[in-house]
């Protein structure tokens, strides 16, 4: 009986990801990057948001603010179906 490890799966690496695998990997990776975006860009608006005095600059950043924070839940929704993990996926907006 032969119990020596194949030659084609290294002692200690991996076993190969079918494409499928490797699709749902980058998949994921691809909606943690736009999560992680998200949260940035609402970050710096609220920021910018604090230094402006003109009342239509104003409504301007509030609308954007408005419009990343759909986009950020969006996301979010994204993230469960994927059932990515909410340690991954929280990012603090404070």
């Amino acid at each position: 009986m032969n119990l020596a490890l194949p030659s084609f799966l290294p002692f200690g690496q991996p076993c190969p990801l079918s494409p499928e695998e490797r699709r749902e990997r980058k998949e994921r990776a691809a909606l943690l990057r736009r999560v992680r975006n998200c949260v940035s860009a609402l970050k710096a608006e609220r920021s910018n948001l604090a230094e402006l005095t003109d009342p239509d600059l104003i409504d301007s950043h509030i609308y954007h603010m408005m419009s990343l924070e759909a986009q950020y839940r969006f996301l979010l929704r994204q993230a469960r179906l994927c059932r990515l993990s909410a340690d991954v996926v929280d990012v603090s907006l404070h």
